[in-house]
């Protein structure tokens, strides 16, 4: 017996993986970097270079792909080029390098106890002091987003097919924000989808189920992508607690004739 299944991504989830548009809810503005005088940003006269900051560091593997390197926007009404965050980790320690007009005036180093050493370049422009456990001026967060804000920004840039921006987007809301929720990953496992990242989809997929234990949108992507694969078993598992979520669903026929033909 055939079945049309797999079922393209864009058919997906009752209408939330609908492609769209772009979206500029500013998740972090960070001002242009109006560095203090250097008698301000060191009481001490340890310099330090960036290779010194960053020795032994590699790219965060919470960024994926090598997208360790992540945008931050201006704010509104500046005129020139964003700052450019690039995450690092060392034995557990994160450090986040902050470059704006190819110039890196700061490196942020996030300690496992939850503290932050913050270094701020010097005017010589090549060596690093330290400017304390507290953020300098201009590189703190400017009003963060509500989670309206974050989940408007996300279907926004997913219905635009900016789907490495939602995962970069994603990624740095549920690093800097700690805000963890089955819809964020299931984004986020939509955007993997669309780009074919299939291991990283099911993770995410995994993690909204296990959040949120009825999500049916999410067993059904997971499904889908375990049809595409071959895994018949796996995806008829999902398919068969999908349609106990949703039987109404007007494909649940099609449903029933996959699951069926690999029974």
């Amino acid at each position: 017996m055939t079945s049309s299944f797999p079922i393209p991504p864009a058919a997906r989830s009752r209408g939330l993986i609908a492609p769209a548009v772009v979206a500029t809810i500013l998740l972090v503005s960070m001002a242009i970097p109006s560095l203090p005088p250097s008698s301000a940003r060191a009481e001490t006269p340890t310099r330090v270079y960036y290779s010194d900051l960053t020795r032994d560091a590699v790219p965060d593997p919470a960024f994926a792909d090598s997208r360790y390197k992540t945008r931050r926007d201006v704010l509104p009404g500046v005129v020139g080029p964003e700052t450019w965050v690039e995450h690092f980790i060392r034995e557990g320690t994160v450090i986040e390098t902050l470059t704006y007009n190819d110039l890196t005036y700061g490196v942020v180093i996030k300690k496992r106890d939850g503290t932050a050493q913050y270094w701020a370049v010097n005017d010589d422009m090549k060596t690093y002091a330290l400017s304390g456990g507290e953020s300098p001026a201009g590189w703190t967060i400017k009003n963060p987003p509500s989670y309206d804000q974050i989940i408007t920004k996300v279907k926004q840039l997913n219905n635009a097919k900016r789907f490495d921006d939602v995962i970069t987007y994603i990624t740095e809301v549920t690093r800097d924000s700690g805000v963890e929720t089955a819809e964020l990953y299931f984004f986020r496992g939509i955007a993997y989808d669309q780009i074919e990242e299939f291991a990283y989809a099911k993770s995410d997929y995994k993690k909204a189920i296990s959040i949120e234990p009825a999500n049916a949108d999410a067993y059904f992507n997971l499904g889908t992508i375990y049809s595409i694969e071959g895994d018949h078993a796996q995806a008829i598992t999902c398919f068969e607690r999908y349609l106990e979520l949703y039987p109404t669903d007007p494909r649940a026929e099609e449903i029933r004739k996959y699951i069926n033909s690999y029974k």
